[in-house]
């Protein structure tokens, strides 16, 4: 039986899952993507793309590259107020005793100003600067994340993890104002920003003075709207079609 990730926009690149003619999928799934547990968690594309791209198109090498976050990481870092007001969201989400350990400070998120230090975050960094990012895909780092998915439920193997390859795909785009702006693809959510720009355009949310409430009111729908098509259809391409989204037509059609 093939095990595929759910209809629901993937935030991250790779996939979660690979097919396995073992699972027992005699219980239904949900409808929709869950916002939290196992089933949410993909492979972590971060580490294999930036070396690829350190590679592809810098001139220093990843090692250098991440001298600073680890700095930061081991060292301490202040921080800011966007920052503290997205970790303290965040924080409910802080179920797993390991995550609260690395993230949290005597329990709760940092204060705006407050000087943290991520010393796991640090390690991890540290051993990607030494050792390339394969040590995320391969060993014992690949191990401990499939366990600890499998041990929640989830499905996610190292075959999941050490098959992943970054990929370069061609940009989507769209123009707004004689601009041409230019998002990532699926699986990427870019079309949502570039859907809510067709539909200011098609609505004159720009014709308005910059702060006025018109103007406003009209890119707040505009996003809502853009925002409401991208999590019903956009997900792996590999898996399902998705509508023209960033398209005039398409645009047109959703302003009326």
């Amino acid at each position: 039986m093939a095990t595929r990730p759910p209809r629901r926009p993937s935030r991250t690149s790779g996939q979660a899952v690979a097919d396995d003619p073992e699972t027992d999928a005699t219980e239904p799934s949900e409808a929709t993507m869950p916002d939290t547990g196992p089933h949410t968690v993909t492979v972590p594309g971060t580490a294999r793309g930036w070396e690829v791209t350190a590679e592809r198109f810098g001139e220093k090498s990843l090692s250098e590259l991440l001298q600073p976050a680890i700095r930061y990481a081991t060292e301490g870092y202040p921080v800011s107020e966007l920052i503290a007001d997205a970790w303290s969201h965040a924080e409910e989400l802080f179920t797993d005793e390991n995550a609260r350990e690395a993230y949290l400070f005597d329990g709760a998120s940092p204060e705006v100003g407050q000087t943290v230090t991520l010393p796991q975050l640090g390690a991890s960094l540290q051993r990607i600067a030494d050792e390339g990012a394969d040590v995320v895909y391969e060993g014992e780092i690949a191990e401990a994340i499939a366990e600890e998915v499998q041990s929640h439920g989830g499905f996610m193997t190292v075959d999941d993890l050490a098959g992943f390859e970054p990929e370069f795909p061609d940009p989507v785009s769209t123009t707004y104002g004689g601009t041409e702006v230019y998002e990532l693809p699926p699986n990427n959510q870019g079309l949502i920003a570039l859907e809510a720009l067709n539909l200011a355009s098609e609505v004159g949310a720009g014709d308005h003075p910059f702060d006025s409430p018109e103007r406003v009111h009209y890119f707040a729908e505009a996003m809502k709207v853009a925002f409401e098509d991208g999590h019903h259809y956009i997900t792996d391409p590999e898996f399902e079609d998705h509508p023209p989204l960033a398209s005039r037509e398409w645009a047109r059609d959703r302003a009326e």
